[in-house]
């Protein structure tokens, strides 16, 4: 059964209900949680990602689980279009690299399998995340997670894939996980420069970015690793990186680090417009959320992305900790 289909069919059975059952009596399917807990902002903000989708259920003494059926509005019927327009720089020539599907990470299935539910999930996302964009600024968005394995660097790399698709926008992929990249294996590119470059003062945006074709895509590399990542993010080198890209781009996608071991997710958020926040179900516990919620700047999250396919779709299992462990916290 297709995920949108599935919506589809549940919201015509809802408008058709509208009419004979009190308001008062009308939910929104989704689980409520706690108003005062910092996991409970999540609850009216969730987008899906995996298998025909069930609403989230966010236990104290439990993982993130699936229940009953869910009725979405929201991605009917919206049109696809460009988002609010900015200030924009002069072209500038950057480095092209044609991506072949057959050298794809397959979890990048806006690419290697475009016609999937799957990619027609991720498209629903970018639906949603215009949509919002026309209501408010939303022109840089980090994505991240409680831990490692939840899917947030596949999630980053689909939904700007989708984006710079889309007619009239422009886009920007950035790797800043600076202490274990992915973006640029899970692309087959071999990138020169990047994102630590810039912050180190050994290169620029213009000369660091890759065009990635056919969608035009562009895509800024981590480059280098750093164990000092702490101290390169707490300056304003970030901040002064996303102002110029914001200057070109309509959306700049920010793939961190897990939430839970490092800072640096947090620390880009602040700069950065809005945040994604990607949850694996049955992996990820209530009070774990609610940890992390404690120094993230709740105000910019913009939804919560629920990775619950069988296939394990978006559990790369290209994180370990035992890496983040040697690497240890900057």
């Amino acid at each position: 059964m297709r995920f949108l289909k599935t919506l589809r069919r549940a919201d015509l059975e809802h408008r058709r209900q509208a009419n004979s059952v009190d308001s008062n009596d009308q939910t929104d399917r989704i689980v409520e949680l706690e108003p005062n807990r910092p996991a409970g902002i999540l609850a009216d903000r969730e987008m899906r990602i995996g298998k025909p989708v069930l609403p989230v259920e966010l236990r104290r003494d439990d993982v993130v689980e699936d229940r009953d059926p869910i009725t979405n509005e929201f991605v009917q019927n919206i049109p696809i279009g460009r988002p609010v327009e900015v200030p924009r720089e002069i072209e500038r020539p950057v480095v092209q690299f044609k991506v072949e599907p057959i050298t794809v990470n397959p979890h990048v299935v806006a690419i290697t399998d475009p016609q999937s539910i799957y990619a027609e999930e991720f498209r629903v996302l970018r639906t949603q995340i215009i949509h919002r964009s026309h209501k408010e600024t939303i022109r840089s968005i980090v994505v991240s997670s409680v831990g490692p394995g939840e899917g947030k660097s596949i999630t980053a790399l689909n939904l700007a894939w989708l984006l710079a698709q889309s007619d009239g926008i422009k886009a920007l992929v950035i790797d800043a996980d600076l202490r274990m990249p992915s973006l640029a294996r899970y692309l087959s590119v071999n990138p020169k420069v990047g994102l630590s470059h810039i912050l180190t003062g050994k290169s620029s945006l213009a000369t660091s970015v890759i065009c990635l074709e056919p969608a035009g895509l562009h895509f800024l590399p981590s480059g280098k690793t750093r164990d000092d990542v702490g101290e390169l993010l707490s300056g304003s080198a970030f901040r002064e990186i996303l102002e110029e890209a914001h200057r070109t781009y309509d959306f700049v996608v920010i793939d961190t680090p897990p939430l839970g071991l490092f800072s640096d997710a947090a620390l880009m958020a602040n700069a950065a417009d809005s945040s994604l926040l990607v949850i694996r179900t049955n992996q990820v516990r209530y009070k774990d959320i609610d940890r992390i919620l404690e120094t993230f700047p709740k105000d910019k999250i913009i939804g919560s992305v629920l990775n619950d396919s069988d296939e394990s779709l978006l559990n790369s299992g290209y994180y370990g900790y035992s890496y983040y462990k040697k690497s240890g916290d900057s």
